[in-house]
């Protein structure tokens, strides 16, 4: 599964593995299907600064599933994740797209990762440290 970014109609935006249900007969696709969403929220640090933390929250808490099958039309888009979130969600949340035998016991619900975000930064300067993560 791919970690995406998914916007639902509901406005939340979520991080999850991400992958298409189909019909093994016809192929064609019924549903997506995610695994160990987290929806996502910026919060601005302060009023003074132009800095931003994600906060990543269990975005169904009330049951221990970590899989979820979505109708499409639940969905308004589906798009890749800034490698600085991905980064975080893999090494913090989505242990389960790799490793689903090693549950632990615990599971943090929500946590605020900090990530600066500056809105003069130029496109330039961002592609080319994706670009030097990348290889």
């Amino acid at each position: 599964m791919v970690p995406k970014i998914l916007v639902f109609k509901s406005g939340e935006r979520v991080i999850a593995g991400t992958s298409e249900m189909t019909d093994k007969k016809t192929g064609k696709g019924i549903c997506l299907n995610i695994k160990c969403p987290y929806i996502l929220t910026l919060n601005p640090k302060s009023e003074d600064t132009e800095e931003y933390s994600v906060n990543f929250s269990k975005w169904n808490p009330f049951t221990p599933d970590i899989e979820f099958n979505v109708p499409y039309d639940a969905v308004v888009s589906v798009s890749d994740v800034e490698q600085g979130i991905l980064d975080v969600y893999m090494e913090r949340f989505a242990q389960e797209l790799t490793y689903e035998e090693e549950e632990e016991e615990g599971d943090v619900e929500s946590e605020t990762q900090e990530l600066t975000y500056e809105e003069e930064e130029e496109e330039g300067d961002a592609e080319s440290e994706t670009a030097a993560t990348e290889e």
